[in-house]
């Protein structure tokens, strides 16, 4: 029997009213999905549909063409009804080095971004982006990583003696190398204290106050998982600290072992390598993916969840950085490097894994192994390794608005949106290819002003530009 539609009110949406019904058998209502604008219709559509992407943004799968999955170069996806290039990058030379940067921080006291790479450590002034020497290490030895605890410390791979202490900005700056024994390989500050691990998983720590580079300063002696693994990353959380092995995570019990927290990541020397505090958790990258950590709660959150990727867009998250709701990874992808961002999914969003992912700056064949978000200058910068050398975008300095919003910003200059499709053929199953459906085209309308334009299918060469 056909049940009777019964009147029960009105909705408007948008400038149009809409009547609604009620059965008494199932619901008289459905939910469809549209292209989003300016993109109306046609077949088959730019972009996915928004059952199956983030806004306009890429690594699902195309709608109708099975086996592509979309993801972009130098894109920016993360405003609704808007798809922007991504940021430009700016550059900047180490004079003489010879190793990627591993670890990126800032004084700011001063303001300078100091840069750990290899035998030598760095300092820029944001300012000028002027870069200078502050130390060599020599050969033999080369610098782990760094933090400012009231003053600059870095550490080393030295079997002993590791930590460094900056005392004096001059030319050249001032240097002051730590007492036997302390030998420290990575270290964290907490709430009144700085934690230091060393080469063989030995945890121990100073007091706030108290200088670290003095033997006698440090106590505790907690050991963290194997003594012949090298520890990848410390942590300050919350009251504790959480410790990076090959072997997984470590952590302080109420009686003061060292006991792991986490266990089931497949052993790899580059566990955890990378560790980053996105409150309230922590995130723990891993050689087959990442997760979120709490205290009793441990979940993937990486690009593992992203059920429908088909893209090329896949591999090890190198670092990691915050701000605000963004959640910024960098992603070695063969020998290119990604820098994805991803934001929680709220709302009853379509997916599988609890933060959304979509790519942002694309650095052909370049390696990079540490990022730091700074506002020491204006606007903020985001800070990553770039090869051998140093790089930086620049982000809003409006209040958390949209970063394009602002006028500092800049946009890349070569981006475009990518499908990625294997074929089969019997039993055979061809390699990944990239093919290309939209590239930006940049039209000049004045010194340094240019319109921007999202064209499908390039048949034409396209214009190469100066920066925007």
């Amino acid at each position: 029997m056909v049940s009777r539609l019964k009147h029960v009110g009105t909705v408007k949406i948008g400038a149009e009213s809409y009547l609604l019904a009620q059965t008494d058998e199932q619901q008289a209502w459905q939910e469809q999905y549209l292209h989003e604008p300016p993109w109306l219709e046609g077949l088959p559509p730019m972009l996915s549909e928004p059952a199956e992407t983030w806004h306009l943004g890429g690594l699902k799968s195309k709608q109708g063409i099975p086996g592509t999955s979309e993801y972009g170069q130098n894109t920016d996806a993360r405003f609704p009804f808007r798809l922007l290039p991504g940021p430009e990058v700016v550059t900047l030379t180490l004079p003489g080095s010879v190793s990627n940067p591993t670890s990126i921080f800032e004084d700011p006291g001063q303001p300078y971004i100091i840069v750990v790479a290899g035998r030598f450590v760095y300092r820029i002034d944001p300012a000028t982006d002027t870069v200078v020497e502050s130390k060599d290490f020599g050969g033999g030895v080369n610098g782990v990583m760094g933090l400012w605890w009231s003053q600059v410390y870095v550490t080393t791979d030295a079997a002993d003696q590791s930590l460094w202490r900056l005392s004096v900005y001059g030319s050249p700056d001032t240097w002051v190398q730590s007492d036997a024994t302390v030998k420290p390989y990575r270290l964290a500050f907490g709430i009144d204290r700085l934690f230091g691990v060393q080469k063989d998983g030995l945890l121990r720590n100073v007091v706030s106050g108290l200088s670290a580079s003095t033997a006698a300063n440090w106590s505790d002696r907690i050991q963290c998982g194997l003594l012949n693994t090298i520890p990848t990353g410390l942590l300050a959380f919350e009251k504790t600290v959480l410790v990076g092995k090959p072997e997984g995570l470590f952590g302080v019990s109420p009686e003061g072992k060292g006991v792991p927290l986490i266990s089931r990541m497949v052993r790899d020397s580059d566990n955890c390598k990378g560790m980053h505090i996105h409150e309230p958790y922590a995130i723990i990258p891993h050689s087959r993916g990442a997760y979120r950590f709490l205290p009793g709660l441990v979940e993937s959150i990486g690009l593992e969840k992203e059920l429908t990727n088909e893209s090329i867009i896949r591999g090890r998250f190198k670092d990691f950085s915050t701000d605000n709701q963004w959640l910024r990874g960098l992603l070695s992808v063969g020998s290119d490097t990604y820098i994805m961002v991803a934001r929680d999914r709220v709302g009853g969003e379509p997916g599988f894994g609890p933060m959304i992912w979509d790519t942002w700056t694309y650095l052909p064949n370049i390696d990079s192994q540490a990022m730091h978000l700074s506002a020491v200058a204006s606007p903020p910068r985001l800070w990553f390794g770039s090869g051998n050398n140093i790089a930086y975008v620049k982000l809003s300095n409006s209040a958390g608005a949209p970063d394009v919003d602002d006028s500092a910003y800049r946009f890349a200059l070569g981006s475009a949106i990518l499908t990625n499709t294997r074929s089969a053929t019997g039993a055979t199953r061809t390699s990944p290819r990239s093919l290309q459906l939209a590239k930006v085209l940049y039209q000049p309308l004045g010194t340094g002003t240019y319109s921007l334009v999202w064209t499908v299918e390039p048949t034409q060469p396209w214009i190469s530009t100066a920066t925007l």
